[in-house]
């Protein structure tokens, strides 16, 4: 068994690793919502496309950091390496093709990212505050639990109110500002931690990403919530499901749709009939 204060400075490396990349990119965030807005049919500036691939890349960045974990190895030194690695993560708002000024500013950032890696010292590796937990799931796991709720729901029933329901597939849907103003949030996590679970999966429209997420943490299962993509939410044994569509809907399945049926007797009145539903 490794000492416990090797276990910890691991830990510490991703923490602040995964520190760095999530206040650098508010940093960006911020500097470009203080620029002017684009024009509706004009180009961005020079200024905007040497700004927001920043937080684009770092975006992509921290996935690759956040796919890592600091248990799985024995030194330090291992664990730099690979966060090194990361440091050269694409996704779809990362790969090309890019114009000269937007490559540059990814290099750059890419750059800038391995030399704080690199200066991460051993006296930066101690009393490091700790940070939610959210991990990148593998693409082994994402195929499983893509497989797991089809064969529970279907596709089409993971898709309501999009798609028809199929027959014999126990789902339903709500506007999100109705269930937001007659049910809420709160008890929706409220509910999920009475069931004793402190940590959900995410998935990600298109199959390809996803995340296991401290539920204290995670943002409201809603569109938008992860970077603009309709969004799954399930346990484990995928014993429920939540969908948030583009069309403002919110749909349930599982015994959470049991619970929230005996919390919410007028849920039969109040189901998703469109976008712009009063």
């Amino acid at each position: 068994m490794r000492p416990s204060n090797d276990i910890s400075r691991l830990r510490n490396l991703h923490t602040l690793t995964r520190r760095y990349c999530m206040n650098r990119t508010e940093h960006w965030r911020q500097v470009y919502s203080a620029m002017p807005e684009r024009p509706l049919f004009g180009d961005y500036s020079a200024e905007q496309y040497r700004t927001f691939p920043r937080y684009n890349v770092l975006d992509a960045i921290l996935e690759g950091v956040e796919a890592l974990v600091p248990e799985d190895f024995k030194e330090v030194e291992s664990l730099r390496a690979k966060l090194i690695e990361a440091g050269a993560t694409d996704n779809l708002m990362t790969r090309p093709p890019h114009n000269v000024i937007e490559q540059e500013a990814i290099d750059d950032e890419r750059a800038t990212f391995v030399r704080y890696v690199e200066s991460i010292r051993e006296s930066d590796l101690r009393d490091v505050e700790p940070l939610f937990y959210r991990r990148t799931l593998r693409s082994e796991e994402i195929s499983s639990f893509w497989s797991r709720l089809d064969e529970r729901w279907t596709k089409p029933g993971l898709f309501y109110p999009l798609n028809e329901k199929p027959e014999g597939v126990d789902v339903e849907a709500f506007h999100v500002s109705i269930f937001a103003n007659e049910v809420g949030y709160r008890w929706l996590s409220d509910r999920l931690l009475q069931r004793g679970l402190t940590r959900v999966f995410e998935l990600d429209e298109g199959g390809a990403s996803g995340r296991e997420i401290d539920l204290a943490f995670a943002e409201q299962p809603e569109y938008g919530a992860s970077g603009g993509l309709e969004i799954w939410w399930t346990d484990e044994n995928v014993s429920f499901v939540i969908y948030a569509s583009h069309e403002s809907s919110i749909m349930f399945g599982g015994w959470l749709l049991d619970d929230l049926r005996l919390a919410w007797p007028s849920w039969e009145s109040r189901t998703y009939t469109g976008w712009d539903q009063a």
